[in-house]
């Protein structure tokens, strides 16, 4: 999501079941982590894209964000965690009063 020029918080991340029918005739998704088909019987949309839940991962602390909560973020192009993201945020603006 993008707000003033910025990337901002709370990409939305959603479980999106798949069922052998609807797999027949829809087309099959590729996971943007890894590149492969999504076979699983779940796949994860987030930023605009599909993953496997064990490949949408933090950038940093490597998470993977299906296991640890219902949230990701995203900042300068990376995908983070809730605490990861809280931790940079702050950083970055206490020492040079601007978000990256």
């Amino acid at each position: 999501m993008t707000s003033a020029g910025r990337n901002v918080a709370a990409a939305g991340r959603a479980v999106v079941p798949t069922t052998p029918s609807s797999s027949a005739t829809a087309a099959v998704k590729q996971c943007a982590g890894c590149g492969t088909d999504i076979l699983d019987r779940y796949l994860l949309n987030a930023i605009d894209a599909y993953w496997h839940t064990g490949c949408l991962r933090c950038a940093v602390c490597q998470a993977a964000l299906a296991d640890i909560g219902s949230t990701c973020f995203t900042r300068a192009g990376l995908i983070l965690c809730k605490p990861d993201y809280i931790r940079l945020v702050s950083v970055c603006h206490k020492h040079t009063g601007q978000f990256f």
